[in-house]
């Protein structure tokens, strides 16, 4: 049996040992962290010494260097961010170039990043353009006057644009094909006059050709195969037609026409009409205020029953209180800018 003095001692020499594996583990711990065991020497077991080149004064060990872009006003360069040594021959002076937003623009190093703020300042525009090379944005908008001389209780403006653009018929179109745009040769898709889709009518219209006498032609469905036909509906006019030898359909009388295909039963009816049209063209519309109704108007001051709303670059308008009163389509005038109910005037007092 161990006396009192054999357990105190053989306790201790446990507490000594765990101690000394404790220490043991913190400085391998810190060694590791602090690359203190490069070539053993225990001068840097708890870091190392760096001098301005990177190397440690006591055991000779050269850092990796971490370069970072670093700036002044003047220049940029690439600096250690560990032992702060400049690479050599990376100090060299900016390299500037314009950015710029709607309103102002400034200089800014494409390497480093660096901003000259004394550069910043507003756009100046010759002749549209600014140094920075922003290009000068013109407004567009114009105010229109309507007077409300029914006393709605709010005006709304709807506006849009409206460009003719020219098109080509194609697959899937149905046409006139023949002769009709002047050229004898010309039987094919490219020369044919294109006839437009009426949801309200289910038939293919076209509203303002105009023919000379002896102009032939047949409707035509354009597909791989393409589809012909020439029956005449019974309606019309048997002096404004007549059909060849070969089952096209010749006109007989000069003039304009109007042309509507159904295609329930394939028949045609065409009419004279008043008001030409240029062939495979069509409207294309942009609105240029909010959906309808449009954009509220607002009432002008000292002017009782004027409203004004400025609108870019429209060119149809309709004038409405949004509960079932409205204008017809207006088109714009470009030089009076104010309607009274009826007609544009140069000022309020027209």
């Amino acid at each position: 049996m161990k006396t009192y003095r054999q357990h105190v001692i053989s306790d201790g020499k446990k507490w000594v040992v765990v101690f000394l594996a404790i220490l043991l583990i913190v400085v391998a711990i810190t060694c590791y962290v602090t690359d203190g065991f490069t070539n053993f020497n225990p001068y840097c077991w708890f870091g190392h010494n760096y001098n301005e080149n990177g190397i440690c004064t006591n055991c000779g060990y050269q850092i990796e260097h971490n370069y970072q872009l670093k700036y002044d006003q003047d220049n940029h360069w690439e600096e250690c961010s560990v032992c702060h040594d400049i690479k050599e021959d990376s100090t060299v002076p900016h390299e500037f170039v314009f950015q710029s937003n709607s309103t102002h623009h400034y200089k800014q190093c494409s390497v480093c990043g660096y901003i000259d703020e004394t550069s910043r300042s507003d756009h100046n525009y010759v002749d549209g353009k600014c140094e920075c090379g922003a290009i000068e944005i013109v407004e567009d908008s114009t105010t229109y006057y309507f007077y409300n001389k029914d006393g709605w209780k709010n005006v709304y403006a709807y506006a849009w644009t409206e460009e003719t653009v020219a098109i080509t018929p194609q697959i899937g179109d149905y046409v006139l094909m023949g002769n009709l745009l002047g050229d004898e040769t010309q039987w094919t898709a490219e020369g044919s006059v294109k006839l437009f889709y009426n949801e309200l009518t289910h038939e293919y219209v076209f509203e303002g050709l105009k023919l000379t006498a002896g102009m032939q032609f047949k409707i035509v469905f354009l597909d791989d195969v393409n589809l012909y036909f020439n029956t005449i509906e019974q309606g019309v006019d048997n002096s404004l037609y007549s059909y060849s030898d070969d089952g096209n359909i010749v006109i007989s009388q000069d003039g304009i026409y109007n042309f509507y295909f159904k295609v329930d039963s394939n028949e045609l009816y065409f009419a004279t009409g008043t008001k030409e049209k240029a062939p495979n063209t069509e409207i294309v519309s942009d609105v240029v205020t909010s959906d309808w109704p449009g954009d509220l108007m607002t009432a002008v001051p000292n002017h009782d029953g004027w409203y004004s709303v400025k609108l870019d670059n429209a060119h149809k308008l309709i004038f409405t209180d949004n509960v079932g009163n409205q204008t017809d389509n207006i088109i714009i005038d470009t030089e009076n800018h104010y309607f009274n109910g009826e007609q544009w005037v140069s000022d309020f007092d027209n």
